[in-house]
C-alpha cells in the first residue's frame, strides 16, 4: 500500500492487516491500514466473522453502533488521500465489555473489532481495551472484481493521546495514493470496443448518432437524421436508437456500422416509446412509455427487438411522471430504472422491478438524474446527481460518490467488464459536454471526443469488442 512514511515513524512487520506505522517517540500509538476487513464477534477467544454485516463503511458502522460492547461517536464525512470519500469516528470500549482473553490480557475491559477475512492466523484480527481508543477512517475502494474496504485505525492509549495522534497522522493519511490502494494502473487497461453517443446538430434540431473507438480514433456517423439514446446489443453487433422515420415509428435497430436499419413501429394510436435497454438474450427492449393524453399509461414497457411487437407493460409511473429503464439484471429477471415522480423536476428515484411487474423495490433514498446504468455483474448502479457520478450498491442502497476531475459529469454507463465508465463531461469553464472515460473509482479521466461549440454530446454507451 503506497503511503509516505515521514521521519520519526517506522513501519515494522505488521501482525495485523496490511500496514502498521509507529511513531518512534510514542511507541504505544500506532496507525493501522487494512485493505479488506470484516466485523467480528467482540467477545470470545477465537475471533469469528459476523455474518450479514456488509463490508462497507455504513455496514461496519451500523454493526459497531448497535454492539453494547462499543461506545461510538457520531460519524462524519471526510476524505482519505484528499480524494477518497470516507467516514470517520472514534470508537471506545463500554464498561460492560468483559473480554479478557489472550487478545488483551492487561485490560479490565476490551473487545475485538476487525479481522482480515482472507487469513486465519492469530495476528489477523484487531481489538482494543479501555482506556485505549481508536479513530477509524472507513472507505470503499476498488473495482467490481477487486473492491475492498480501506480502514485506517489510529490506536492511542487514551482520548488525549488520540487527539495528538490524529494531528500527527494527518500528513500520512493525506499521502495515500488511490491507484496504489486499488492495485495500480496495470490492473484494468482500457477495454476495446466502441462508444456510441449523440451529438447535437443545430441544423437538424436533434442529436445525430456517432460511434468512436475508446481511444478517440475512427469517429463515424452511424445513421443520418435525428435520433437519441443509442444502446448497444449485448454482443455489440447491433445498435438501438430512439426515433425513426415512418408513421408511429419509435425505435430504429441497425447493424454496428449503421447498415440494414430496421424501423420498429407501434400500432397503438397514442402511446409513445423510447427504448433504453436490451435484455441479456437480445430478444427484447425495455422502453419508457408515455401518453400525453392519458398520463396514467406512463411507465415501462417491453417489446420484441425483432419487430417491436408483443407490447408488455411492466410498471405504472405515479402522478404522471416517467419511469426510464436503465438496464436488465444479468439473468434477465428484473429491470433497474429511474422513477421521475414530477414531470417538471429533473430528479428521480432509483428502483428495480421484475420483468413481470412484480416486486418493485426502491434502491436507496437519494434523488438522482434521469438516467441510471446497471453494472455487468448486477451489483452496482451508476447514477449522477448535480454533476457528480455516484455508485449505488444494489443490495444495501448505499452510495459512493465518484470524484471526476475537470468538470461536471452525467449520463454514465459501464464498460463491458465493469472496470471503467463512460459519461458526458462538461469541462470547468465550458458549456458543451464531450464524451470521457475513467476507471470506476474516478481516476484516469480521459477525453474521448472534443466537441465543437454548440454541439454537445450525450447518451454515451460502451460496446463489447466486436
Amino acid at each position: 500500500m503506497a503511503v509516505t512514511v515521514p521521519d520519526g515513524w517506522s513501519s515494522p512487520t505488521a501482525s495485523v492487516g496490511e500496514l502498521k506505522l509507529i511513531q518512534s517517540d510514542h511507541p504505544d500509538d500506532a496507525i493501522f491500514l487494512w485493505k479488506d476487513v470484516a466485523a467480528i464477534e467482540s467477545n470470545g477467544e477465537t475471533p469469528k466473522v459476523l455474518s450479514g454485516v456488509p463490508r462497507t463503511p455504513e455496514g461496519l458502522t451500523a454493526s459497531f453502533r448497535k454492539n453494547p460492547d462499543f461506545i461510538v461517536s457520531a460519524p462524519t464525512d471526510t476524505t482519505i488521500g484528499g480524494a477518497i470519500p470516507a467516514l470517520t469516528y472514534v470508537l471506545g470500549i463500554s464498561p460492560s465489555a468483559a473480554y479478557t482473553g489472550r487478545g488483551c490480557p492487561s485490560y479490565p475491559t476490551c473487545a475485538n473489532i476487525l479481522k482480515d477475512p482472507a487469513h486465519s492466523g492469530p495476528g489477523d484480527f484487531y481489538g482494543i481495551g479501555a482506556p485505549g481508543v481508536v479513530r477509524l477512517y472507513l472507505a470503499t475502494v476498488g473495482v467490481a472484481s477487486d473492491s475492498h474496504m480501506l480502514v485506517i485505525g489510529l490506536d492511542a492509549t487514551d482520548p488525549v493521546e488520540l487527539e495528538r495522534l490524529t494531528i500527527a497522522a494527518a500528513p500520512i493519511i493525506a499521502s495515500i495514493s488511490l491507484p496504489a490502494v486499488i492495485g495500480g494502473e496495470s490492473q484494468s487497461p482500457v477495454p476495446a470496443g466502441r462508444i456510441a453517443f449523440g451529438r447535437w446538430d443545430p441544423t437538424v434540431g436533434d442529436f445525430v448518432i456517432f460511434s468512436v473507438a475508446t481511444n478517440g480514433s475512427d469517429l463515424r456517423q452511424v445513421l443520418p437524421g435525428g435520433h437519441e439514446i443509442p444502446r448497444w446489443s449485448p454482443n455489440g453487433d447491433r445498435l438501438a436508437v430512439a426515433g425513426g422515420n415512418g408513421v408511429r415509428a419509435f425505435e430504429t435497430v441497425v447493424e454496428a456500422d449503421g447498415s440494414r436499419p430496421q424501423v420498429l413501429q407501434l400500432k397503438d394510436a397514442s402511446l409513445s416509446l423510447g427504448c433504453a435497454a436490451w435484455s441479456p438474450d437480445a430478444a427484447r427492449l425495455a422502453c419508457e412509455g408515455w401518453d400525453d393524453s392519458k398520463p396514467e399509461r406512463n411507465g415501462i414497457y417491453t417489446v420484441r427487438s425483432s419487430d417491436g411487437g408483443d407490447l408488455k407493460r411492466v410498471t405504472t409511473s405515479p402522478d404522471g411522471g416517467h419511469d426510464i429503464p436503465g438496464g436488465y439484471s444479468p439473468d434477465g429477471g428484473s429491470i433497474v430504472y429511474s422513477r421521475q415522480r414530477h414531470p417538471d423536476v429533473e430528479e428521480a428515484e432509483v428502483w428495480t422491478v421484475g420483468v413481470d411487474g412484480k416486486a418493485p423495490h426502491r434502491v436507496g433514498a437519494g434523488q438522482f438524474g434521469l438516467g441510471v446504468s446497471l453494472s455487468p455483474d448486477g451489483t452496482s448502479i451508476l447514477a449522477d446527481a448535480k454533476g457528480i457520478l455516484r455508485i449505488i450498491d444494489v443490495e444495501s442502497g448505499t452510495e459512493m460518490p465518484i470524484p471526476i476531475a475537470g468538470g461536471a459529469a452525467f449520463g454514465g454507463r459501464w464498460s463491458p467488464d465493469g472496470m471503467w465508465i463512460v459519461f458526458s463531461l462538461v469541462p470547468v469553464g465550458g458549456d458543451d459536454a464531450g464524451v470521457a472515460i475513467a476507471r470506476r473509482d474516478g481516476t484516469s479521466v480521459t477525453a474521448v471526443t472534443t466537441p465543437e461549440a454548440g454541439h454537445r454530446e450525450e447518451f454515451p454507451d460502451w460496446s463489447v469488442s466486436p
